[in-house]
């Protein structure tokens, strides 16, 4: 993987749509990992360190557009929410 990206797909938590109280105990949930810094730390385990059980390490930092997401969270599904 070298080069520019072709695309950008951004990460997400789908659950129906009809269920306010599991959308608002997933957006506390990772409201608090973001302000944790929890999220850069889980991150970090398993796309930038050996994992278990080969200890093959992936050496993939966050994207400027993942590290937009975690600073401006979104409902959004449209790639350019975050370029």
């Amino acid at each position: 993987m070298v080069g520019d990206a072709l695309s950008i797909e951004p990460y997400g938590v789908m659950f129906r749509r009809d269920d306010p109280q599991l959308k608002a105990a997933v957006d506390k949930s990772i409201r608090k990992m973001l302000e944790s810094g929890e999220i850069a730390s889980m991150y970090k385990k398993w796309f930038e360190q050996p994992v278990p059980p080969q200890g093959i390490n992936l050496n993939f930092p966050p994207s400027d557009h993942i590290r937009h997401a975690w600073e401006r969270p979104s409902d959004s599904a449209d790639p350019a929410d975050y370029r």
